[in-house]
């Protein structure tokens, strides 16, 4: 998207208000009323703001629909987190209750 817009601002003959033909060519040919003309009556320079338009609307839905994957993404690594948490609650609770039978077994039987 950024390609494509630097393209048509940038690196476009279709924005210089004279493209380079009339500066490399030697004689004046009288085609600069020419190009004003087809430029006014293809209207070149409202074509280009409608696209640049059409571009930030495109921009915009891209960045929110990065902003959901990124909440998604972000919701994914909170539940493994939890169950991480999980685990090591199970262990250390499965840990706990081993060392308690082995302290009620060292009472009974001394």
């Amino acid at each position: 998207l950024l390609s494509l817009r630097a393209q048509l601002n940038l690196y476009s003959e279709l924005t210089d208000s004279l493209p380079d033909l009339f500066w490399d060519s030697k004689h004046e040919l009288g085609l600069e009323g020419y190009y004003d003309m087809v430029g006014r009556a293809l209207d070149t320079n409202v074509r280009i703001k409608v696209l640049n338009e059409k571009m930030d609307y495109a921009q915009e839905i891209a960045s929110v629909l990065r902003e959901q994957l990124s909440e998604r993404h972000g919701g994914r690594l909170e539940w493994i987190i939890i169950a991480l948490i999980a685990v090591e609650v199970g262990f250390a609770v499965r840990q706990e209750v081993k060392e308690w039978r082995g302290r009620r077994g060292e009472v009974v039987s001394g």
